[in-house]
């Protein structure tokens, strides 16, 4: 079972995602940070630890399994 994480967000711009990727990444994986990637200020994406991902995939099918 995935424990949440309340970890803050931290914006990152598309740019500094480019030049910074592995250690992005590396934090992701290792130490459960999680980002969010801004494009001209605006969010367009998200990224977490796989397991988060999952969890809110696996969450999102079962509401709609039980509301159906």
């Amino acid at each position: 079972m995935y424990r949440y994480n309340l970890s803050p967000i931290e914006d990152v711009s598309t740019d500094w995602l480019r030049s910074h990727l592995r250690q992005v990444l590396e934090e992701v994986r290792y130490h459960g940070a999680r980002y969010a990637v801004l494009r001209r200020g605006k969010p367009v994406a998200g990224l977490v630890p796989i397991t988060e991902a999952r969890a809110l995939f696996e969450a999102t099918r079962a509401d709609r399994a039980y509301r159906d």
